[in-house]
């Protein structure tokens, strides 16, 4: 819905494409392209096939092919984002609960962790010391 909203309110005339990612990604049109009547109902028809089964979150390759493509003269360069869930982490309120011997401190040695995105990993470290 967000991403609907966004293409009917493009003003005419500014150029605008869209990219799928997941795993890999896919752009509507093969470069950006006018904004006129016949481009965003192509556009909304593709927009309302869209499924999110593309797999992953990966969205760095997407926004390097944008970056590395020029800007058209006169057409200042925008990146919009409708991510619905592509962001949320997998993990949430994380906490480590220590069983250890009376007497003995744990302290952490690196900031805590409260959240985990799909396919991060976290090293913790803490020290242990005998009271």
């Amino acid at each position: 819905d967000t991403l609907l909203l966004l293409l009917k309110s493009l003003p005419l005339g500014c150029y605008f494409n869209i990219y799928e990612f997941g795993s890999h990604y896919e752009s509507f049109f093969l470069e950006s392209v006018e904004y006129t009547q016949t481009t965003m109902q192509t556009a909304l028809k593709k927009v309302k096939s869209m499924k999110a089964d593309m797999g992953g979150t990966e969205i760095l390759p997407p926004l390097q092919n944008i970056y590395s493509k020029p800007c058209l003269p006169s057409h200042p360069r925008q990146v919009m984002q409708s991510l619905q869930f592509a962001l949320q982490p997998v993990g949430r309120d994380i906490a480590i609960k220590w069983n250890i011997p009376a007497g003995i401190t744990v302290n952490p040695v690196s900031p805590p962790v409260n959240m985990l995105f799909n396919l991060q990993r976290v090293i913790q470290y803490f020290q242990l010391t005998d009271q």
